[in-house]
């Protein structure tokens, strides 16, 4: 089964990141006063978008960084995107 994902996020230009203990961040939308705590691949991926956003790049370094089968982290990665999206903590960059 073949996951949809996008091929390019862009992060919400209202938000802080910071990095915290065991790989972990965190994530402030200064618009809403929330907080959002990401695990660590999470955090992985998140900073790997504000790198350049490529949604493809991430699971390429996913495969790499972890003991992970390329179906199951485009499942894992399409599942943070839509709930990152739900929260409007990234948007999709449609194709030119």
């Amino acid at each position: 089964m073949s996951v949809s994902l996008p091929s390019r996020l862009k992060i919400a230009d209202d938000l802080l990141a910071t990095k915290l203990a065991e790989g972990e961040a965190a994530l402030l939308d200064i618009q809403s006063g929330k907080y959002f705590a990401l695990t660590p691949v999470a955090a992985w991926l998140w900073h790997k978008w504000t790198l350049n956003g490529s949604v493809a790049d991430s699971i390429d370094g996913l495969l790499q960084a972890y003991k992970v089968d390329r179906q199951t982290a485009e499942a894992d990665v399409a599942e943070l995107i839509a709930e990152l999206r739900l929260r409007n903590l990234v948007s999709i960059v449609e194709s030119e």
